[in-house]
């Protein structure tokens, strides 16, 4: 490579920091409109990786014959990305009240719904997908001088743009959005953006860029026969497919302990791929691979044997996800604790097979393939956009496949199974077209054979519920893997059961008390919506009280409904009341589109949606919209489980929307916030009646908030609000309920098999 194109290089890591920082930060913002379902996000990527395809193929065709500058195209892409970012806030505006014109209140389907949001996604998503996928040939026609040379430059600048994404992609799901909210995330992208177009206008200037683009030469003889071509072109796009079906599938396996999947969960296991990606794309194939093609090794074995690898690294960590035990679970818990790490620990460790070496196989998949189908310098344009496309379009079926039909059909075990059959099954009938000398039709036919076989029983071997975690004296009952989440029942022992969302365990005992607290607070209730079933202990309770005559239920896992009364005994026959219907959806999403109007509204779900997505004033704001006169809304906050900081911040939040609010201390864990739509004052209830310092009217509570507002555009920041220690929240005058917190005696129950709870902070 010419000493001063070498710029670029940074200049792509750049644009790759800021293409994946958008990706994430406007999935985030599009999931608060479109829904939190694996359908929505599924949708959302597949909006976006369709313009990184149509963008890359589209400039691949132009550039080789265009007239301008590679550089100045390349400087102009940028800078249009870097004014999109500033333009998509207001432009998310307006694509939120087209689509909630058209959607609101119609009752459309789920198809109809998810044509819906491609059509109002594509409008904020299209046009910077675009231009993202053409940077890539658009570049690759830039520094490509020789042909020789020219896997190894594309390696280098392909690693570069990979390095930059993966950068991007963590500092933007873990710090950037909670730390400093979603315009100062998209001013640095489009900083990033405006340095990586200096930099290129800065090579283009000093004389070293092409000033135009040379006209492709004809053929030569090196360009693969039509055959050829299709069957690389197929296991290429294979490739695609199996690595977005795999970060699909491994975000399910991950998400088995209540933690988001749409948001953390999915960043740790992109973080993960890019880095294998990045580091397949430079180093492995730059020092490990490009000096042993030709003499030592076929490209054309290489390039058949890195599918077949994939596929078997995807049966081994299939093979490795055995039972852990909750008491091994727990002295992980306290050893990444000691260490300051809160992730979820359980099988974590798993992404190293699992996705880390796939990944950097893959990556060294790019750079091999230009060297088997691009023919020559004046061709690289069209050849890199046509592999990128190709790429992309694989990895489009792969999530959509995956997303709609196979994990909720067959489930997350099988899924993979059928992921790895792809792979190596396209890779072995390949052979016979890439490798004739070496593999004939019989061959070919056995080896393809017994390869699915053998994945055939890999899959009948292993169970379905394989990524639960349980004990070895617990027994499975039933399990079900649905659009959204796994949900299983489990014998205990003899006597009791437990209910897994997600592989989160559910307490099947107590629960109900604030939406029965609700009846004796609201002066004439009639109507209940309660967002996250659970077991359906708020719903059995609100059944039980004869004032409501309708109880509305809203969750995205729809097989709650089959699995609760497994777990709720002679409860079960209170879900066939006529008054009692469930929806299946997320609450947001939900409350968006319905015109119905409630008495109370319960927010009973998972601590983690809770703090991610249902605590910032928009979703109250949302919520109380959706409230009768004098109409309640009830919130829990997990006190053990949140800091000084996030705790004070949600109190300032909540009493923002209302102002008349109050809270009761259901346990020495949980506080549960009760805000009304309207003047009349909030009156203790007898069941908040337990201690002197159960009950916290609006100046009580007013006392313990402060901070900023949590924001759709300023959410709060995870590491902030779930710490490696469970902090207690104080206030000036001790705890939330006004009894002095002692180290020694924490208040409330402990969980013996949590760690202890460390002296209290002050605020």
């Amino acid at each position: 490579m010419d000493p001063r194109l070498r710029p670029i290089l940074l200049a792509f890591f750049l644009s790759g920091a800021a293409a994946l920082s958008y990706e994430m930060a406007w999935t985030r913002q599009l999931v608060s409109l479109f829904g939190v379902t694996y359908h929505a996000i599924t949708t959302i990527l597949i909006t976006f990786m369709g313009g990184l395809a149509l963008g890359a193929w589209t400039a691949g065709r132009l550039v080789d014959r265009m007239r301008l500058a590679p550089l100045l195209a390349l400087v102009g892409l940028e800078v249009g990305l870097g004014i999109w970012a500033q333009l998509f806030t207001p432009l998310l505006g307006l694509v939120e009240g087209g689509y909630l014109a058209v959607a609101h209140g119609a009752g459309v389907g789920l198809w109809a719904d998810t044509a819906l949001r491609f059509c109002f996604g594509a409008v904020v998503l299209l046009p910077p997908a675009l231009a993202s996928g053409a940077t890539l040939p658009v570049a690759a026609r830039a520094l490509v001088r020789d042909t020789d040379a020219m896997p190894r430059t594309l390696a280098a600048l392909y690693g570069a743009n990979v390095a930059g994404a993966l950068v991007g992609a963590f500092a933007t799901t873990f710090f950037l959005i909670g730390l400093l909210g979603f315009p100062a995330a998209a001013a640095l992208g489009t900083a990033a953006n405006l340095c990586a177009a200096g930099l290129v206008l800065w090579v283009h200037r000093s004389g070293a860029g092409l000033p135009t683009a040379a006209p492709p030469p004809a053929a030569p003889d090196r360009a693969p026969l039509p055959a050829a071509a299709w069957a690389m072109g197929a296991v290429y796009f294979s490739v695609g497919a199996t690595a977005m079906a795999l970060e699909i599938l491994w975000t399910r396996v991950l998400s088995q302990a209540g933690w988001n999947a749409a948001t953390h969960v999915f960043g740790f296991v992109l973080v993960t791929y890019l880095a294998g990606h990045a580091l397949g794309a430079g180093p492995l194939f730059r020092r490990v691979l490009a000096p042993r093609l030709g003499s030592r090794l076929d490209p054309r074995v290489a390039f058949l044997g890195i599918p077949l690898l994939i596929g078997l690294l995807t049966v081994a960590s299939l093979l490795l996800l055995v039972p852990r035990t909750s008491a091994l679970y727990w002295q992980e818990i306290r050893l990444l604790k000691g260490l300051g790490l809160s992730l979820p620990p359980q099988r974590f460790w798993l992404l190293l097979p699992a996705l880390f070496l796939p990944a950097m196989l893959s990556g060294s998949m790019f750079p091999l393939a230009s060297s088997l189908t691009i023919p020559a310098v004046g061709r690289v344009g069209a050849g890199v956009g046509r592999l990128a496309a190709l790429s992309t379009v694989g990895g489009i079926v792969g999530a959509f496949v995956t997303g709609f039909w196979l994990m909720p059909g067959i489930g997350t075990v099988r899924a993979l199974v059928v992921a790895a059959a792809v792979v190596v099954g396209t890779a072995v009938a390949a052979a016979r077209v890439l490798l004739p000398a070496r593999v004939s039709t019989a061959r070919a036919l056995a080896g393809l054979g017994g390869a699915l076989v053998g994945l055939g029983l890999l899959g009948a071997l292993v169970p379905p519920h394989a990524h639960l975690m349980m004990d070895s004296n617990e027994q499975m009952l039933a399990f079900s893997e649905g659009r959204n989440s796994s949900t299983a029942v489990i014998q205990l022992n003899a006597r009791e059961r437990q209910l897994l969302i997600h592989g989160e365990r559910i307490e099947t005992a107590g629960g109900g008390t604030d939406v029965a607290m609700a009846a004796t607070v609201h002066p004439a209730p009639e109507s209940v919506l309660v967002i996250g079933f659970g077991t359906g202990r708020v719903v059995s309770e609100a059944i039980r009280v004869p004032a409501y005559q309708q109880i509305t239920a809203v969750d995205f896992n729809g097989d709650l409904l089959a699995m609760a009364p497994l777990v709720r005994g002679e409860d079960a026959v209170l879900f066939d009341d006529p008054r009692f219907r469930f929806v299946d959806n997320d609450g947001r999403h939900h409350l968006l589109l319905t015109d119905e109007r409630y008495d109370v509204i319960v927010n009973d779900a998972a601590i983690y949606a809770w703090y991610l997505e249902l605590s910032t004033r928009e979703f109250s704001a949302l919520a109380r919209s959706r409230l009768r006169p004098e109409g309640l809304y009830l919130g829990r906050l997990h006190l053990f489980r949140i800091t000084n900081h996030a705790y004070r911040r949600e109190l300032q939040t909540f009493l923002d929307v209302f102002p008349n609010a109050a809270g009761c201390m259901l346990s020495a864990d949980i506080l549960m916030l009760i805000g009304r739509n309207g003047d009349r004052p909030l009156v203790r209830p007898d069941s908040c009646a337990h201690s002197p310092g159960a009950w916290l009217d609006t100046a009580a509570l007013r006392r313990f908030a402060g901070g900023a507002l949590i924001t759709d555009a300023h959410p709060l920041h995870l590491p902030w609000t779930f710490l490696p220690q469970e902090v207690y929240p104080v206030g000036d005058e001790g705890d939330v309920a006004g009894h002095p917190v002692s180290p020694a005696a924490p208040a409330g129950p402990v969980d013996p098999k949590a760690p202890p709870r460390p002296p209290a902070l002050q605020p």
